[in-house]
């Protein structure tokens, strides 16, 4: 199920990009606006519901949720460890790729660095957990490891079989 969940991930991370860069420009309207009014003790949830009439920020942020929900499915069928990297690499290239394209002043090469060290990151991860995990099974083969759960009982696990039995202690 992974390998289908991976476009889906890559999908959440473009729009959780694109609408980053579209609500920090909602946000910098919503700072011109407070700049231009006239200073006074504006309570700050004042400020904080002006900001939400700002369609420019309140609409990309809707998308964001609603981006964050479909995220929170595609954790229910594949593992955190893929889920939350390459979502946050896409959302990482995506934030800056939307922000050119926007008009922000963007080092590109410093992104492309980033997106570069995220990607290469999640590779060697992926690739050393693998080998663990073949070296711990192959040192664990005859073993069985025991986790007690209280003074009279403990879970006894042997990394060859399946199933986890609870043995009771004398």
């Amino acid at each position: 199920m992974v390998g289908r969940d991976v476009e889906k991930m890559v999908a959440v991370g473009l729009v959780w990009g694109a609408t980053n860069a579209l609500m920090r420009k909602g946000a910098i309207l919503w700072d011109q606006a407070l700049k231009s009014a006239p200073q006074t003790n504006t309570p700050l949830l004042h400020k904080w519901l002006k900001l939400l009439l700002i369609w420019q920020y309140t609409l990309p942020f809707v998308v964001n949720l609603s981006a964050s929900a479909t995220f929170f499915a595609i954790l229910s069928d594949s593992p955190i460890s893929v889920a939350v990297p390459v979502t946050n690499a896409t959302t990482f290239a995506a934030t800056a790729v939307f922000g050119i394209i926007l008009g922000e002043e963007t080092r590109v090469g410093l992104a492309l660095f980033g997106t570069c060290l995220i990607v290469l990151g999640h590779w060697m991860k992926m690739s050393l957990v693998r080998d663990i995990n073949i070296y711990i099974r192959t040192l664990l083969r005859d073993v069985n490891i025991y986790f007690m759960l209280d003074d009279h009982s403990c879970i006894v696990w042997h990394p060859s079989k399946e199933c986890v039995c609870v043995d009771e202690l004398m």
